[in-house]
């Protein structure tokens, strides 16, 4: 009788309690090794002092990344010295592809920071600093399938502010912007159409929104635009916005969390509710985050000297700076 009543406990035990998700099965996880100049791989469901599935030589120092997934290509933003440089990597879930770099003079790149890739219209939306007085430009370059070399945009989208980070929207060919000189998010349609001084269709921005220095964005296929807000480093929030594309002024965030970690640089979100965030030294994971409240704990984290993310020569440091994720392979 008492080992009955035991069992009976013990399969009740948990309902009271808070279930983790189990993890995902599939996906990949990329995040760029700036110091180093490479790129590592890991299963979306790895936890703990994991190596990478795979790492790479990038040929450069990549910076913030951004994948197309539908065709398995991810490209990154690099400052290499006083060469500016938008790598694309082919084939990445095998690496079995190759590298092409977009650098030159003739991209009139000067400080790309930020990238998108659009898989249904072959573009690659490359953010630059210091090209116009007091803003940034969105570069176009294409096809990004064939993309390489000393080539010119095809299209310049001319901003009167600093573009922080960027997410597409490839379905609806709509763009999103981070605004860090006033602190909103910028809504573009028909990006694929857009040239020289534009105005944006729709701003998310206002003392509702609850947007303060404007860090990181990204988007999911159901809608959902996450930002790091504010990001400053010691005590980041991270704000979610429901059906984003018909959003537009001051509108209160649907959901909204304080990490329990600090130094986020980059984010990446799956429909599922799944976010990955990367510091200098981790990957971490979130999960349930378009209802998440309060202080949020990561459901997982990759780190320790397996995963290849610390520092390999003392006094240096590992600078991974960027994420993205493929939830399908």
């Amino acid at each position: 009788m008492l080992f009955l009543l035991l069992s009976i406990l013990a399969g009740c035990g948990g309902s009271n309690s808070t279930q983790n998700p189990p993890p995902p099965t599939v996906g990949q996880i990329y995040v760029a090794r700036a110091t180093f100049g490479e790129v590592l791989r890991f299963r979306a469901g790895d936890n703990g002092n994991v190596a990478p599935q795979q790492s790479f030589n990038s040929q450069a120092h990549p910076g913030s990344m951004c994948i197309d997934v539908a065709h398995n290509r991810i490209g990154a933003t690099s400052v290499d010295g006083a060469q500016v440089i938008v790598l694309l990597m082919d084939n990445v879930s095998s690496f079995a592809g190759t590298i092409r770099m977009i650098s030159g003079a003739a991209t009139t790149m000067r400080g790309p920071s930020a990238c998108a890739l659009d898989s249904n219209l072959d573009l690659v939306y490359v953010t630059d600093s210091g090209s116009i007085a007091g803003g940034s430009s969105i570069l176009v370059f294409g096809p990004a399938s064939t993309a390489l070399g000393n080539i010119a945009p095809s299209r310049a989208i001319l901003l009167p502010y600093t573009a922080i980070s960027i997410a597409l929207d490839p379905a609806n060919n709509r763009l999103f912007v981070a605004d860090a000189t006033n602190n909103v998010i910028d809504v573009y349609d028909s990006a694929s159409t857009l040239n020289g001084a534009v105005t944006p269709s729709r701003t998310i921005g206002g003392p509702q929104t609850q947007l303060t220095q404007v860090g990181p964005i990204a988007l999911d296929p159901s809608g959902h635009v996450v930002v790091v807000s504010p990001f400053n480093g010691s005590s980041p929030t991270v704000r979610v916005f429901s059906n984003a594309a018909t959003l537009n002024g001051d509108v209160a965030p649907s959901a909204a969390f304080s990490p329990s970690v600090t130094g986020i640089t980059q984010i990446a979100v799956t429909s599922a509710g799944d976010l990955y965030a990367v510091d200098a030294f981790h990957i971490m994971a979130f999960s349930n985050v378009f209802s998440a409240s309060g202080t949020l704990a990561p459901v997982r984290i990759i780190a320790g000297s397996n995963t290849q993310l610390d520092s390999t020569f003392p006094g240096v440091p590992p600078l991974v700076d960027s994420i993205v994720i493929d939830p399908t392979r």
